[in-house]
């Protein structure tokens, strides 16, 4: 059985993960985070989670030189 699904898979960031990695890359916790942007430390976990699957990265140091590299940060 497909389950049917209304979101798009894109690689695109969004603002707000692009405001997450600028974040990260100053070693601000999740916790720190979360309340900067005014979510919960899980929202901000699923949303590091979303970025790395969206750009086949597998941690925070990868994900920091990969933003580096391409100009996010």
């Amino acid at each position: 059985m497909k389950i049917k699904t209304n979101r798009k898979k894109t690689t695109e960031l969004t603002e707000r993960e692009v405001q997450i990695i600028e974040y990260i890359s100053l070693g601000w916790t999740d916790e720190e985070i979360s309340k900067k942007i005014g979510c919960a430390r899980q929202t901000v976990r699923q949303s590091v989670s979303r970025i790395l699957e969206k750009k086949n990265l597998f941690n925070r140091p990868s994900l920091i030189k990969w933003a580096c590299d391409n100009d996010v940060i």
